[in-house]
Order: C-alpha cells, then structure tokens, then sequence
C-alpha cells in the first residue's frame, strides 16, 4: 500500500511538471509576457481609476472655491472660520459649510422618506442644522478646558526655562516639544508665526484670539509688560502660575459640588421632549392632542415648553458660578 501511495505521488507531480512545462512553452508566450499582460490590465485599470479620481477631486474643488468666493467677505464666516481654528479642525468654511449642508440635508432625507412624518422630518432638520454647529462648540470647549488644566504646569517651565537662560522664543520652542496638545500645537503655531516674519507681540495676540481664556491673557499680559518695560519675568510668571492652579482647584471643586444640579437641569428639560419624540414614533395619535386641539392642547404645550425653557436657564444661572 505504502508503494502504492508513493507510486500515485510520484505520477502526479511528474504530470504537474509536463504540464508546467507545455504550459510555459507552448501556452501563449512565456512567463513574463503573460505577466506583462496581466500587469498591463492592471495598469489600464489603476490609471482609470486615477483619472476619475482626479476629475471628482477637481469638480470638488470647483465646488469649494465657488462657496469661498461667496462668503470670503461675510461676518458670520470670519466668526465661523474663529470657532474652527478654536476646535482645531482642519476644515476650510467652505468645507465645514458644504459638510452642514450635507449633514442637514442627510437628516431632512431620513425624516422625510424613513419616517414618512412631518414631525420627524422637523426634529431632525433641527438636530442637522444645530448638531454641526454644538459639535464644533464641544470640541472647542474641551479643547480649551485641556489648555487651562496645563497652562500653569506651562508656565512653571517657561519659568524655569528663562531662568537657566533661555530666551521667550527658545523657552515657546521648549514648550511645543516636550508639552503635550492642545499647549505644544499653540507654541509651535507662535513658533511659526514669528518665524514667517510676525514680532512676538502679533503672535502672542494670534494665540489668544484662538484661546479665549482669561488665564491666557493674564501670561501674555505679563510677558508684554516684560517687553516693553523690563523686570523679572521667571518671577511674575511664578506668581501667575500659583493663581491659575488655585483657580482650576476653585473651579473643580465648584464643579464637583454643582454637578448634581447641572445634570437634573439637563434631564429635567431634555426628558419631556424625548419622551413625547419617542411616544410619537410608537403612536403618533397618542400625543397629537397637543396639536390637533387648538382650544386647550396647543396653549397646554406652549405653557409647558415656556416653563421648562425658563426653568433650563434658571439652573444653569444658579450653578453657573464665575472664579
């Protein structure tokens, strides 16, 4: 049996090599022109896909331009390309714009053909036209809570740093190296700045415009007095970073104690309405009282939605406490 097998095996891979052999010589050529063709129709069909790549890449950026040219010179773009620059995205306005519309456009579309519903359709028109813009906010807060909880460790080793001997551009230099973000991107960008021709004083303005903190403008206060008037800057800067750490220490135990009322005002308010979304979704004549009854139920849902607005921003007032 064992002569049998080693017999089956021996046939079999002589017929292989007859057959890679023929193959190869009488089979269309040899190896490496049948190769050429198949890497030829791979060639064709790469740069096929190259060239449509780049006539969509280039009616995108027709679409782009034509957008920027027609708000370049509108208010609300400059204070939308501010919030941009805040959150650290890397959108042009024309870009974030075209997205919002998208987005907003995507929501209505949802409303409109899933749910087949002008509630529906309304409710989440409203979360893309205000969701793009809330998420540029959220990122520009957390970006700017990240830069306040380390601006005094900041400053601490720019102190240290004009101590040793360091100049202020070489201390910004140090900091966008061994820092973390949000801090080592905002030095590295006043880095750049005076390097393409900008005076520190220009630079040190520009960082503030995107950060908008008042610990901030304290530091480049100072280092501005230093400047112009001269004094011991490693010193003042100690002393500014003392009151920075104990206004973040402030401010958390102000947060730690307001928490709890912070979040029932969110649910408070928010709970009602995402409850009357959800009842509507299961049964619409359940809860289409409230606007099918112009006698009671529509001065009903006016009344509830003016209190519970009041009531949000009255939370919000009482823990919302300034350091």
């Amino acid at each position: 049996m064992l002569l049998t097998l080693l017999t089956a095996l021996c046939a079999a891979a002589a017929i292989f090599c007859v057959s890679f052999v023929a193959s190869m010589r009488f089979g269309g050529g040899n190896l490496a022109s049948r190769l050429t063709k198949f890497s030829e129709v791979r060639t064709a069909v790469v740069e096929e896909r190259r060239k449509s790549r780049r006539e969509r890449t280039k009616a995108a950026d027709l679409i782009i331009q034509t957008v920027d040219r027609a708000v370049q010179n509108q208010n609300f773009a400059q204070n939308l390309r501010s919030a941009i620059s805040r959150a650290d995205l890397k959108f042009t306005v024309a870009e974030y714009l075209i997205l919002w519309a998208a987005i907003f456009v995507g929501c209505v579309f949802i409303g409109q053909v899933i749910f087949r519903t002008p509630i529906h359709t309304i409710v989440l028109g409203v979360v893309g036209l205000i969701g793009p813009r809330w998420y540029l906010r959220y990122l520009a807060g957390k970006r700017l809570k990240a830069f306040n909880n380390n601006l005094a460790d900041t400053i601490v080793m720019m102190a240290n740093s004009l101590r040793s001997g360091y100049s202020m551009l070489q201390s910004m230099e140090m900091l966008s190296r061994e820092m973390s973000p949000p801090i080592s991107t905002e030095f590295n960008r006043v880095i750049k700045e005076v390097g393409i021709g900008l005076s520190p004083e220009e630079a040190l303005a520009n960082l503030m415009r995107r950060i908008k903190s008042v610990d901030l403008e304290i530091m480049v206060m100072a280092i501005n007095v230093q400047r112009e008037i001269g004094g011991n800057l490693s010193v003042i800067l100690d002393t500014i970073a003392n009151t920075i750490r104990e206004r973040v220490r402030i401010k958390g135990e102000i947060k730690t104690l307001t928490a709890q009322a912070t979040l029932s005002g969110y649910i408070i308010s928010i709970l009602p309405l995402g409850l009357a979304f959800v009842l509507y979704t299961i049964d619409s004549a359940y809860i289409s009282f409230f606007w099918q009854d112009h006698t009671c139920g529509l001065p009903l849902m006016a009344i509830s939605l003016f209190f519970m607005t009041v009531g949000f921003f009255v939370m919000r007032k009482i823990t919302k406490i300034e350091v």
